[in-house]
């Protein structure tokens, strides 16, 4: 049966709700006019602290849950599962990606024989992809090139070095050190993102992940 993943446990598989309907809204822009006086029109800021990137509100995902047989029971142990909580949302028929808000039982309806459960999810408004993308690379003394494609998302990638590593983003250059690295200023856009590479001798791995994410 059709379902939600909240959390570790399913709707249906582990309360036996069945999924009635859902509502899944493209989260809305942030968008930020300043009126001027004398002018045509008003200007348009939404961007101008962002570098270029849109920024977006959190959206509200709705869920309607049918209960049939014990549904009292289903009830408490549905919302002591998930009201009030923060988790990741995953939905059957996008399995490859989830949400990440905070859910929380809106209305209980109930009748002789079944009961409505509606749930919302206060949500960030990105769908993430469920597996991080991970590229492994080589860099030795000989500066080589990877391009690094992403989503809707703008993202910082996690760099991981076995050794001291020269890495070259957008023409300024990072001296990275053995370990775990996190650079804001090397920030993946919507796209092919170019990133040079190269040690001051000998070889070291060089590990890059980051997260897609799409509205």
């Amino acid at each position: 049966m059709k379902g939600v993943l909240f959390g570790t446990k399913h709707s249906y598989d582990d309360f036996g709700l069945v999924l009635s309907s859902k509502s899944i809204p493209l989260p809305s822009p942030k968008v930020i006019k300043v009126d001027v006086r004398g002018s045509d029109g008003s200007l348009d800021l939404s961007t101008v602290i962002t570098g270029g990137d849109v920024k977006y509100d959190n959206c509200t995902l709705e869920f309607v849950f049918t209960a049939i047989g014990d549904w009292e029971a289903a009830k408490h142990a549905f919302a002591a599962h998930l009201h009030g909580r923060r988790m990741n949302i995953v939905l059957d028929n996008d399995p490859t990606h989830y949400f990440v808000g905070r859910a929380s039982i809106d209305s209980f309806k109930e009748n002789r024989a079944t009961a409505e459960i509606v749930v919302t999810v206060d949500a960030e408004p990105w769908r993430y992809e469920a597996n991080e993308t991970t590229v492994e690379l080589e860099a030795t003394t000989t500066e080589k090139t990877v391009t690094l494609s992403n989503l809707r998302r703008w993202v910082v990638p996690t760099i991981t070095c076995s050794d001291e590593v020269t890495i070259t983003y957008d023409g300024t250059v990072y001296q990275l050190q053995a370990g775990e690295s996190i650079i804001p200023a090397i920030l993946l856009k919507e796209g092919n993102n170019t990133l040079k590479y190269k040690t001051a001798s000998g070889t070291a791995t060089v590990t890059v992940k980051y997260r897609k994410a799409i509205l």
